[in-house]
């Protein structure tokens, strides 16, 4: 895995994960209560965000109109989540199901019962009783496609793919399918079908368009400081306001030794482009390939832990600049029910082109959970810790930091799709320290610095393997030194297809 990085010129590549399947909500009008309700269990069953000095206010306006424009989408969200009924408090809940339970035993043919169990089910875990009440369903009443697709993706949740093929398969015979679950249901297949392959391909492609107030990282104003003294800095290289597009392709091989627990050895290859549109000093190309083994320890899926050594080599490159980086890392995945705790590790040695005093290493070490919060809801807190090394010593840092991300999903709003949306909300900040004072700049003091970012997204999927990504963010430097200080407000859209 890439290191993470706490301020980037570039949009960060994406690391591709195993899509989380989402559930379809009533493309067909029927028993409307029904239906309704039917569309917030698919939800539920998918398993998987300084005020401004008038003289930018102009530059702003895109990432502050982006920002309401997710704003609308979690709020259009929350309405069509309205109606509701899964308590949050534990004890509530298993009171709820109960009496769901009851309220079902009673009347078995009544299919509003039926569906607020089979919601209460799914929140509470009990996925098998959940598997009975809906094919409970299919025998007072057939000729439900969505009742069949939901089962199928239960079955896969249960590890039962071979029942999941059956029941999904049956959903693609209907002539009236739409066309956004028939594409979900296809992508379902393909990958139950990959499953008993050893050998596996995957790839993604992502397009980005962004827009940034301070492209180059700059300072906010022409006051520096040079040999410790006062200095003005050519307006050139003060902040400036740019545009960039660019384009990142991920390949993934892998191979399934076929046992259980699962182990695999995986091959990754990530590549990224990007072009500014005036401040084409930073137009840039990076690449990156990983392999090693991903091993896990645990045959249930609610309790794993997975191990993943790696070596790696990367290389990223400007008009200026090459940086080539050879190393390895360690991830480990540990999942105990709700929660997950991510350990994430690298060393990277790293030698420079040009700036050959610059050749050294980074390291760095994350540590988080993440947990989930209700149906819809997931949490994650990270903390990292970064140390970079340098031939000069006033180039050597440490840097700390933390991050929380809340991410939300919820049905599309006014029904414009059967998949679900999801916005999440990400702030992170980190505290920079170097070794010693840099002569050219301030002899008498060590730098320190002190940045806080801050980042909306909407993620709109377009099908199974398509999806739009809206995100609007802001970030903060303060500096000890002057020649530091800056601050970042962009926004983006970008397309994602995975095959």
């Amino acid at each position: 895995m890439a290191t993470p990085k706490f301020q980037t010129d570039l949009p960060a590549l994406p690391i591709r994960q195993d899509r989380e399947r989402p559930r379809c909500s009533a493309p067909w009008p029927s028993y409307r209560h029904f239906w309704n309700t039917l569309g917030r269990l698919r939800q539920k069953l998918t398993q998987g965000i300084e005020s401004c000095r008038r003289t930018q206010f102009a530059y702003r306006q895109p990432a502050v109109l982006l920002a309401v424009i997710l704003l609308f989408g979690l709020f259009a969200g929350q309405v069509a989540d309205a109606d509701s009924h899964i308590p949050d408090d534990p004890d509530e809940l298993r009171e709820a199901y109960d009496t769901a339970f009851q309220a079902m035993y009673q009347d078995p043919a009544d299919l509003d019962k039926a569906t607020s169990y089979i919601e209460l089910a799914i929140a509470i875990g009990d996925l098998e009783g959940a598997v009975a009440a809906l094919e409970r369903m299919l025998i007072f009443e057939p000729d439900l496609p969505q009742v069949r697709m939901d089962l199928g993706f239960l079955y896969i949740q249960l590890g039962s793919p071979g029942m999941a093929q059956a029941y999904l398969s049956d959903v693609l015979l209907e002539t009236d399918l739409p066309d956004d679950a028939r594409s979900l249901v296809e992508s379902t297949l393909k990958d139950i079908s990959k499953q008993s392959v050893a050998h596996k391909f995957s790839g993604t492609v992502v397009a980005t368009a962004r827009y940034q107030t301070n492209a180059n990282a700059g300072p906010d104003n022409t006051a520096i400081v040079l040999f410790g003294k006062p200095a003005l800095l050519e307006k050139e290289f003060t902040e400036q306001a740019d545009s960039d597009g660019s384009l990142a392709l991920q390949l993934g091989y892998e191979y399934d030794f076929q046992v259980l627990p699962q182990r695999t050895f995986n091959i990754d290859l990530n590549t990224l482009v990007g072009q500014q549109a005036e401040q084409s000093q930073l137009d840039a190309q990076f690449v990156e390939l990983q392999a090693g083994p991903r091993l896990h320890f645990g045959q249930e899926e609610a309790r794993d832990l997975e191990v993943r050594p790696y070596l790696s080599g990367n290389q990223y490159a400007t008009d200026d600049e090459t940086v080539t980086g050879v190393g390895g890392g360690l991830d480990l995945t540990y999942r105990a029910g709700e929660m997950n705790w991510v350990l994430q590790s690298s060393y990277l040695a790293q030698s420079y082109q040009s700036q050959t005093a610059l050749d050294g290493y980074t390291a760095w070490v994350t540590l988080g959970p993440q947990i989930r919060l209700g149906a819809q809801a997931l949490a994650s807190l990270t903390g990292v810790v970064r140390q970079v090394g340098a031939k000069v010593a006033y180039e050597d840092n440490l840097e700390y930091g933390a991050g929380v991300t809340l991410q939300y999903g919820f049905n599309a709003p006014f029904w414009l799709s059967v998949l679900p949306w999801s916005v999440s909300a990400t702030l992170s900040p980190t505290w920079k320290s170097y070794n010693a004072a840099n002569p050219t700049i301030d002899p008498d003091h060590i730098r320190r610095d002190q940045s806080t970012q801050g980042m909306l997204l909407l993620n709109v999927p377009m099908s199974a393997n398509i999806s739009l990504a809206l995100s609007a963010g802001a970030s903060r430097t303060s500096s000890n030194i002057p020649n530091n200080e800056n601050d970042n407000y962009y926004a983006s859209v970008g397309i994602q297809a995975n095959f």
